[in-house]
């Protein structure tokens, strides 16, 4: 990873980390208090609702009380006889006798259900629990609990269990309050079956005076009634048996789960008092944590244009460090590769404009010591080869030296062994310079030897090489040169050297030179084997009487 990639991930992290720790124990935090508030305002609900529930139940059953104290309802009981033993009344009876008090009873009860709406029927019960009369044209079966005599005595008030009926498939909940006669003894009972729709209105109300929804349900969790939903087949709609265990488990608290139409609530359950019921308050999960979540979609919006402002801030910020550094790696690379011309571009004034200055001046020195490096090199490059020129010349004549002679000529065999380029030898020698020298002196012999010398150099061409054999003798080498044409140079250097007076002490001395010439051949293992023959042919010239040119007698073949 380079160095805006750290940044940039520094960055992000330096953002991210402490922002989202904060941002979860804020979340964490609101959601126990959106919680407590949940459960506050649906205990709040159930609280009222049992409150609304239990005045509305206690108006109804004083209502019923009233019409019950009616002399009618009591004449109308006192006439039916009891029931036989063994036998059973399905239907109102009706006497003779007591034809016009039971039928007193039946108008009574249908103008006190007219005036009550309350009420969906109203009914005369014996105390035997046989149904005497009804507001209703058609009574149906009712169901009373076995003990509901003695609960009417002990109690006051009957509240029977909710029971469905099977042919409307809605629940039904009845009241019932004791008709005693004047010596006590219990003859019936006024009972109501109540309008589950004016249970729902109370269900509204409480609704309505605060936050939440309110449902009756039956201990196997069937739905009775509903604040949001008071019509319609709602037996057919329950909680789940796993739901309604946690319910009741929980014993009033906060309880997540889904109601019968698949929609997530929180919830508690209570139990009622009065009624053998069950209370749930409860409110959408959706609408408990709405502000909750809106503020958690904005903070997590906040967090992605703050993620994003400080991505563009830490990329610009790090291509501000990453372009100066690009360029100080890239003219690091360019003196690596020798080129020290690199003069980079300082574009600020921190620490990385710091670094290019002194980049810059680091190959500003740099430069300067190569410069000082180069003169040095080419000075001390001059010096070798004054050096290797003094190691290779005469120092008398200026000629090559005897060392260098024989470098020479092994290159020169090397490359006629190789290439087969003919080349050619001539061997000189003064004549007579030992008498020079004890005549004129070696002050006067050098002189001679410098004057030849000088003729040689001007005698041969650039691919010809002279050099001092040793004393007064001198070797050339002839490049490219068969016998024929090295014995025509042999007697034009021999005429030159004849021709040019050599002045010593203000005298003119006549100067002449012997010449031995000899071709390289196939048989020459060495370089010491064609001066050997240039030697000899040289001797045959000293001995034929000087100031001549002899090629080597017995000379081997040229290739």
């Amino acid at each position: 990873m380079g160095i805006r990639g750290k940044i940039l991930t520094f960055a992000l992290l330096g953002t991210l980390l402490p922002s989202l720790s904060l941002g979860l124990l804020a979340y964490l935090h609101d959601k126990r208090v959106v919680q407590a508030e949940a459960r506050a305002a649906l205990e709040s609900v159930a609280g009222f609702t049992s409150r609304e529930l239990d005045l509305w139940l206690r108006e109804r059953i004083y209502d019923l009380r009233s019409f019950g104290s009616s002399f009618i309802v009591f004449e109308g009981l006192q006439a039916i006889p009891p029931q036989p033993a063994g036998g059973g009344i399905e239907e109102p009876v009706v006497e003779a006798k007591g034809t016009t008090a039971t039928q007193r009873l039946g108008v009574f009860l249908q103008s006190v259900q007219q005036r009550m709406s309350y009420y969906e029927h109203v009914l005369a019960i014996a105390a035997d629990g046989r149904m005497i009369a009804s507001s209703a044209e058609q009574a149906d079966a009712i169901e009373l609990p076995p003990d509901w005599s003695a609960q009417a005595v002990a109690k006051g008030v009957v509240v029977a269990a909710t029971y469905w009926k099977s042919a409307e498939d809605r629940p039904v909940l009845m009241l019932a309050v004791p008709i005693f006669s004047a010596q006590g003894e219990l003859v019936g009972s006024l009972a109501a079956t109540l309008d589950p729709d004016s249970i729902g209105q109370v269900l509204r109300m409480a609704e309505n005076s605060a936050a939440g929804e309110v449902a009756l349900m039956d201990a196997r969790g069937r739905v009775l009634v509903s604040s949001d939903q008071v019509q319609g087949k709602l037996g057919s709609v329950s909680l789940a048996a796993d739901v309604l265990k946690s319910l009741r488990a929980g014993n009033g608290q906060l309880t997540t789960y889904r109601n019968a139409r698949g929609k997530r609530m929180l919830g508690a359950l209570y139990k009622l008092e009065e009624l053998p019921l069950l209370l749930v308050a409860q409110r959408k999960e959706a609408d408990v944590f709405r502000e909750l979540r809106e503020l958690l979609d904005l903070f997590l919006t906040l967090i992605g244009g703050l993620v994003l402002s400080v991505g563009v801030i830490a990329y610009l910020f790090g291509l501000s460090i990453v372009r100066p550094l690009r360029g100080l790696i890239q003219g690091a690379e360019k003196i690596a590769g020798g080129d020290l011309g690199v003069d980079l571009p300082v574009t600020s004034g921190d620490e990385v404009g710091y670094l290019t200055r002194v980049f810059n001046q680091m190959t500003i020195r740099l430069r300067e010591n190569r410069d000082q490096i180069n003169a040095v090199n080419r000075d001390l490059k001059k010096k070798n080869q004054m050096l290797e020129e003094i190691s290779a010349t005469d120092a008398l004549t200026g000629l090559r030296n005897r060392k260098d002679l024989f470098h020479t000529l092994q290159s020169r065999m090397a490359n006629f062994k190789r290439y087969q380029r003919p080349f050619s030898v001539l061997l000189l020698d003064i004549d007579h310079f030992k008498q020079l020298n004890d005549v004129h002196g070696h002050l006067a012999g050098d002189q001679v030897l410098r004057a030849v010398a000088a003729i040689l150099r001007h005698s041969i061409r650039g691919v010809d090489y002279a050099a001092r054999f040793g004393g007064e003798e001198f070797l050339i080498l002839l490049a490219e040169t068969t016998r024929p044409r090295a014995m025509e140079a042999a007697e034009r250097i021999r005429a030159c050297v004849a021709a040019e007076a050599v002045v010593v002490d203000g005298q003119p001395l006549s100067v002449t030179i012997s010449i031995g010439v000899a071709q390289a051949a196939q048989a020459d293992s060495d370089p010491n084997h064609i001066v050997q023959r240039a030697d000899r042919a040289l001797y045959d010239a000293k001995r034929g009487g000087r100031n001549q040119v002899r090629f080597a007698t017995g000379d081997p073949q040229p290739a």
